[in-house]
């Protein structure tokens, strides 16, 4: 009976709706369409209640003022201490929209999330009008289906000294160029001045740690870390040690090491210096869109300019065209069993639509649109460079997170005692070695390394 009341409710104008709820077409055609002033509630996964007030919740509340927003957070502040809330205790609460790319992937598996492309055909949104590499990035993590929206996506791009490269009379970076013709690059510039302070070829800061550079170098001359069945690791091959040495050899001289323990800044001026390239010391930096803003504020301090560009950044070279850093953070999925479908979609098209993308530029300016006929300026800066490049796309994992995350952890302590001279780079690939084939073993049931 609540079944067939509920359907009722829904009317001709949201016949739409009927495959998704189980409604039968028949009562759809028979029933009255359904009162405008009606109020619509949708409860949203996010942050905190706060946060997404600001974000989202405000701009949409005042296009939908009819549509109540219940936010279930994913941390509680008590104390001054934040807890982070369980999935399994937020889906306990029934939400409508769940946010965040590791509890998406998660119930995507299980067929949890509706697929969100025929929603779109419905409203005759194209799918040409967001960004390509954005979308791709989406799919993948539903397994081919379009299961979750952004408004945003985050990549980076090769910032380049357009002043430093004329001085030494060195060619400009360029589209495209693979990991490896970037390092040698690096390590042409720092050879080639002669002057009193050092000249840095690339600045890091503003990029992913050291350790990510390491991997992208190393994935970008072709060598593997893993045997093919993903059982065995390769770090103390020949070619894996060679590699390394050449880019670890690099910190400090072509690449820029900050200090392992940072002393915290006195001022913004002091704070913003830190970047070797903002400082004029380095002649390259890989680094978001928010690099642009920080230069802005730079001049506005009184740190001297000089003349820039950007270009896209380094791709795998049997792979051009591709990187491994474009992500899209800010996923929002409709569960399948929601009973405020509607509301939940009106919410999903308003935050990937242009009044939104207007608004970003406002509440989250260091990020990317995913759509493309937004502004794509910042600071009268053409964006191109951080739209060109489309995702190297990740097969299915045989790790499970728990046995990534021990890797990861194993592999970020050896690299950062190599990195800054705590250990020799045969010993520290050794260890790295030992500790990750045990891991492996013991999840697998191989022979341990002895």
């Amino acid at each position: 009976m609540k079944k067939n009341r509920w359907c009722r409710a829904l009317g001709i104008g949201a016949a739409v709706w009927l495959a998704l709820t189980g409604c039968q077409s028949k009562t759809a055609q028979t029933t009255a369409p359904p009162q405008e002033n009606a109020k619509k509630v949708v409860r949203i996964m996010y942050f905190s209640e706060q946060q997404f007030m600001k974000e989202y919740g405000d701009s949409f509340k005042s296009h939908y003022p009819n549509v109540e927003i219940q936010i279930i957070p994913m941390m509680l502040f008590s104390g001054g201490k934040t807890t982070n809330v369980t999935d399994s205790a937020i889906l306990e609460q029934k939400p409508d929209l769940v946010y965040g790319s590791g509890i998406i992937r998660e119930l995507n598996k299980t067929g949890k999330l509706i697929e969100l492309t025929h929603l779109m055909k419905q409203d005759r949104i194209e799918q040409s009008q967001f960004s390509a590499s954005a979308l791709e990035v989406i799919r993948n993590l539903g397994d081919g289906k379009l299961v979750a929206l952004s408004p945003t996506f985050q990549t980076v791009a090769l910032y380049y000294n357009k002043d430093l490269f004329d001085r030494l009379r060195i060619a400009y970076p360029s589209n495209d160029m693979s990991w490896s013709g970037m390092l040698q690059l690096s390590k042409t510039i720092a050879k080639a001045d002669n002057k009193e302070r050092p000249l840095f070829g690339l600045d890091l800061d503003h990029y992913l740690p050291h350790r990510f550079f390491i991997d992208r170098y190393v994935d970008g001359v072709g060598i593997s870390a893993y045997s093919d069945d993903m059982r065995e690791v390769k770090y103390t091959s020949e070619a894996y040690r060679s590699a390394f040495e050449e880019v670890i050899g690099a910190f400090g001289s072509a690449i820029y090491l900050p200090p392992e323990k940072r002393e915290p800044s006195k001022s913004k001026a002091e704070s913003l210096l830190k970047s070797k390239f903002i400082a004029g010391e380095a002649a390259m930096a890989i680094a978001p869109p928010s690099l642009i803003l920080s230069l802005k504020e730079a001049a506005s301090l009184g740190i001297p300019s000089f003349s820039w560009d950007i270009v896209t950044a380094p791709s795998h070279p049997q792979k051009p065209g591709q990187s491994s850093d474009v992500f899209a953070a800010d996923l929002f999925a409709i569960m399948s069993d929601s009973p405020n479908k509607e509301a939940a979609w009106e919410f999903l098209k308003y935050i990937t639509g242009p009044a939104m993308a207007a608004e970003l530029e406002r509440t989250k300016p260091k990020t990317l649109s995913i759509r493309l006929d937004a502004a794509k300026t910042m600071d009268g800066r053409k964006l191109d460079p951080f739209y060109a490049l489309r995702p190297i796309p990740f097969g299915q994992s045989p790790f499970t997170q728990q046995l990534y995350e021990q890797i990861l952890s194993i592999r970020t302590e050896e690299l950062t005692d190599m990195i800054y001279g705590r250990k020799r780079i045969a010993g520290g690939l050794k260890s790295m070695q030992t500790r990750v084939q045990l891991a492996l073993d013991r999840e697998f049931g191989g022979k341990t390394e002895k």
